[in-house]
């Protein structure tokens, strides 16, 4: 194939690589839209990369894994008002390679973020405290699997349940969910490339579809590139222990809101943003990798609707937003 000819010659090439790499990088953003997939929109990279000519399959795999970020406070345009963010996250993954073709997968998913306002009040109509919201919760389920056709092609699906609310809000309000299908072609083992189209519903709002870029490329010993949600990751392998990365990404929050806040009470708050981060990642032992990461979010955006889905409030911040994160990843 003329694809793949190419696509050999330019492997190794460093240069090229690490200008390509960085234009994935941006393509990765300029391709994400508001979307509740995130890190489910893509298929297992360890799967796709395998020979299906491996002898037993391990049945089982295991992911653990835990993370910390603190968003230092920022202003918001049109009014007075500050907030900044604390999120802290965990789940299981597990993984059952039924043959050597077919891997199923499950996962479970908590994250609690605590949006601390000031001023609120000189931004939301009807809200009188400065800092009115309680914690917000986010509990995902989701489930999927990938087949491989043959050493070249595998195809891909994940589906997802939902809740996000603020602590005090109507759980039965909060649900939604979506899903999306892969089909990715490994040209070798340094690279595989896939497209795949997502669907997701949204809180007081019509479902989305969207379509989701797929990338995992080795593009010698010590650079890589991969997807990474809605967004692409460039790594550069210091060490067998250590790595270095740079990354950006979509990202997409939406919550039920409580009874009790001014215009926009029982309605639903949005956050969008851009992270770009740089990032250390540390493996001491086998299958345990703990990552420090520092970014800046060059967009973000907030919007509160009411119980209707009309939009009352939609600011964006009026300067970078600084923040510095802590993951620890456990697979067996």
């Amino acid at each position: 194939m003329a694809l793949e000819s190419f696509l050999s010659r330019v492997v190794f090439r460093p240069r090229t690589a690490l200008l390509t790499g960085a234009v994935l990088v941006a393509s990765g953003v300029a391709v994400a839209q508001d979307s509740g997939l995130y890190d489910r929109a893509r298929p297992d990279p360890e799967v796709v990369q395998q020979d299906i000519t491996e002898d037993e399959p391990s049945a089982l795999s295991l992911k653990l894994h835990g993370a910390y970020r603190h968003e230092f406070q920022t202003e918001i345009k049109g009014s007075d008002a500050k907030f900044q963010v604390d999120r802290v996250n965990g789940g299981i993954g597990l993984g059952y390679r039924l043959s050597p073709e077919l891997n199923l997968r499950g996962s479970f998913d908590y994250e609690y973020s605590d949006y601390r306002f000031k001023r609120a009040d000189t931004l939301l109509p009807g809200v009188t405290s400065g800092n009115p919201f309680d914690p917000f919760h986010t509990l995902t389920v989701s489930a999927g699997l990938d087949y491989r056709l043959n050493e070249q092609w595998t195809i891909s699906g994940t589906g997802f349940v939902r809740s996000a609310y603020e602590e005090g809000a109507d759980f039965g309000d909060s649900m939604t969910g979506g899903g999306f299908g892969f089909v990715t072609y490994r040209f070798n083992s340094d690279l595989a490339l896939g497209f795949g189209l997502g669907a997701t519903s949204r809180l007081e709002d019509d479902a989305l579809l969207l379509p989701v870029l797929f990338i995992q490329w080795r593009i010698d010993d010590q650079w890589s590139v991969r997807s990474d949600g809605l967004g692409a990751r460039l790594n550069w392998a210091a060490s067998p222990e250590f790595s270095v990365f740079l990354h950006a990404k979509y990202e997409r929050d939406e919550w039920r809101l409580d009874d009790d806040r001014g215009d926009v009470s029982e309605g639903v708050l949005r956050d969008r943003r851009v992270p770009i981060g740089v990032g250390v990642d540390w493996r001491p032992i086998a299958g345990l990798t703990i990552t420090g990461e520092v970014s800046v979010f060059v967009y973000r955006e907030l919007e509160f609707l009411n119980d209707r889905g009309r939009s009352v409030v939609e600011e964006k911040t009026d300067e970078i937003m600084p923040a510095l994160g802590f993951r620890a990843e456990w697979r067996f």
